[in-house]
């Protein structure tokens, strides 16, 4: 919610790849489903999918609640943990199935008062149309996405660019009477 990350980039999610002083995590990996294979981590598929993204402070803070609880789970499980370095597991070091992220995230949304319906790649549309609501530039969106450019983030949230005409308007107005009120004019 804090990060747009997909779904499957969450889940490939490294501690070596978490930097919560310096509030930055990498992303360079994805947990799949292949059939015949089960759960694989794998890179991402393009250059622009791996990146890296600065965490918010309650992000960063969240996830610093999260390793204490994995650091303590790891010690109930002793040797059979299964240590991947992962930052979320299904409770015992292997990776978490997807669909069963899926499925948790549900729970969470009925219990939280979320309309029904609303699904777990709907917290990256969101991410994505607050940062462009925010009037944060289409190519830093894009970035922080992993999109693999930035006219595919603009043409994808174009209903959120469309909706900030009146902005850009308000914004120009604030200009020219400021530039008028100084004896030139904004051409």
């Amino acid at each position: 919610m804090a990060t747009g990350l997909r779904r499957g980039e969450v889940l490939g999610l490294h501690w070596y790849d978490v930097d919560l002083d310096g509030g930055k995590i990498r992303v360079t990996a994805t947990v799949q489903r292949h059939t015949g294979k089960g759960l694989v981590i794998v890179d991402p598929k393009t250059d622009r999918a791996r990146r890296q993204v600065t965490l918010p402070t309650p992000a960063r803070d969240a996830l610093r609640r999260h390793r204490a609880d994995q650091a303590s789970r790891r010690l109930k499980w002793g040797k059979a943990w299964q240590d991947r370095d992962l930052a979320f597991d299904r409770g015992d070091g292997h990776p978490l199935d997807p669909d069963a992220f899926t499925r948790a995230f549900k729970r969470y949304a009925k219990r939280a008062g979320l309309p029904a319906g609303t699904r777990l790649h709907d917290l990256r549309h969101a991410f994505a149309t607050t940062l462009l609501a925010e009037g944060e530039h289409p190519a830093v969106t894009s970035a922080v996405l992993g999109h693999s450019s930035p006219a595919f983030t603009m043409a994808v949230y174009q209903h959120v660019l469309d909706s900030m005409g009146e902005q850009a308007a308000q914004s120009w107005e604030r200009a020219w009477k400021t530039a008028k009120g100084q004896g030139s004019k904004p051409s």
